[in-house]
């Protein structure tokens, strides 16, 4: 049985967060929005990359290499959110709490 790990991840920091003051930090509000733009960007282009392969469409060099690059700064802004999720969780453990 396959398990979506993602989603476990964030449910439990979600448990977390609603025990911890995590919402006052700023790296946890700007992780929120980091994360929340970068993830449905890449969903969009992995989208645009694969209805076109589905369909038979070829696209020119330019397209497919815009496609590649907003998907690439989407993956940029995901993992950036995971690192300042991961700065907040240090820094609310170092608070004592």
């Amino acid at each position: 049985m396959r398990y979506p790990v993602g989603m476990l991840m964030f449910l439990v920091v979600a448990l977390y967060a609603a025990h911890n003051d995590l919402k006052r930090l700023k790296t946890f509000r700007v992780f929120l929005w980091t994360y929340n733009l970068g993830v449905p960007l890449t969903a969009a282009m992995l989208l645009a990359r694969g209805v076109p392969q589905v369909l038979g469409v070829t696209l020119s060099g330019a397209a497919s290499a815009s496609i590649s690059g907003i998907a690439g700064i989407g993956h940029i802004l995901t993992g950036a959110g995971i690192l300042l999720l991961l700065l907040s969780l240090k820094k609310l453990a170092g608070n004592g709490d």
